[in-house]
């Protein structure tokens, strides 16, 4: 993959054609962090080939044109019997958070956009509680780790603050 890019997740897919392929979602910092969320494909974890080069499969639609519709640090998460479930910031100033989800990572659902309190929501990361339902984190511009839950990507938890020690962002810097 070629450029800087983020990884969101390397998730072994292909049970339906019978091979298994790992699937690398990433994010670029071209055209300011515009160009939205790409995927590639790799057989052995050495070799990524694009899908479809430089096609976003999912772009923001939060802000104006002239200086928002940015998809930054997009975290993709695989839901069981549920499909995919995309999360990501929208800027560095507005406390609010982008959400997507689809069932085949081609045909994604319309956007919503979550205001929480406690100021800005960077570096999102989802996981799954055993429980039930996901947790996610996330750094304010201002340093504070915060925590949320949800149930359902409709209805969400005030934030709480963390440790930064109980952040784990999984993250890989790809150049």
């Amino acid at each position: 993959v070629g450029g800087a890019a983020e990884s969101r997740l390397s998730e072994t897919v292909g049970p339906s054609i019978g091979v298994k392929r790992d699937l690398f979602a990433y994010s670029t910092d071209m055209n300011n962090q515009r160009n939205g969320l790409h995927f590639a494909w790799s057989g052995d974890r050495q070799h990524w080939h694009e899908i479809g080069p430089e096609h976003s499969f999912v772009r923001c639609d939060y802000g104006t044109w002239s200086n928002e519709k940015r998809l930054l640090a997009p975290f993709l998460l695989r839901v069981p019997d549920a499909g995919w479930r995309c999360v990501w910031s929208v800027n560095e100033t507005d406390a609010v958070f982008a959400h997507t989800r689809t069932a085949d990572l081609f045909n994604w659902r319309p956007q919503s956009y979550i205001p929480v309190a406690g100021g800005t929501c960077l570096d999102l990361v989802v996981e799954s509680e055993a429980a039930g339902g996901y947790r996610i984190t996330y750094r304010t511009a201002g340093g504070d780790y915060l925590a949320i839950h949800t149930e359902d990507f409709v209805t969400f938890t005030r934030p709480v603050k963390i440790d930064v020690a109980a952040y784990h962002n999984p993250r890989v810097q790809v150049k």
